[in-house]
């Protein structure tokens, strides 16, 4: 009788984080199951992994985030200065009734003249003056990282193209 309990504990637990993979599911239900001799009792032959608590395993699954943070650079798109101040915003969605983690850090990302994108900087804050030089062509994007270590991908395309203009 205890299968269809598993199961239906699970499919809630699926319900309720969509991004949760199959061995988080699994871990979770083994690591809130109760058992004599407590959490760090072993497998047994009477109770398995011990007495489903389908409540502490539902609490566990929305406190998982597994949803990947969100950020977007934004700056000038042309200047003659000899440095640009870039500015970033960001967010760490989550589906409904899971706690999102937060925001824990960002990676700012550079191209210069459509060369390689390279990281310039790993910060908590939200924004940055980089040097320029004049005649170049830079394009920027930022990556974020969560608290529980989702990280955005990589973007296809710049948040921000920057020419810089030569003269003063």
């Amino acid at each position: 009788m205890a299968a269809p309990i598993v199961a239906a504990t699970a499919a809630l637990m699926r319900r309720l984080n969509p991004d949760l993979e199959v061995a988080e599911i699994l871990r979770t239900l083994k690591g809130t199951a109760r058992r004599r001799g407590g959490r760090d009792a072993p497998w047994g032959p009477e109770l398995g992994w011990g007495i489903l608590d389908a409540g502490a395993a539902l609490r566990q699954a929305a406190t998982l985030d597994r949803t990947a943070p969100r950020s977007r650079a934004r700056g000038p798109q042309r200047t003659r200065a000899r440095s640009v101040t870039l500015r970033w915003t960001g967010s760490d969605p989550a589906p409904p009734r899971v706690r999102a983690s937060g925001i824990d850090r960002y990676e700012l990302l550079r191209a210069v003249d459509g060369g390689p994108v390279r990281r310039i900087a790993t910060t908590r804050a939200r924004r940055r003056t980089v040097r320029v030089v004049p005649g170049r062509r830079y394009t920027f994007s930022t990556a974020a990282i969560d608290k529980d270590g989702n990280r955005e991908r990589r973007p296809s395309r710049p948040d921000l193209r920057v020419v810089v203009l030569r003269g003063g």
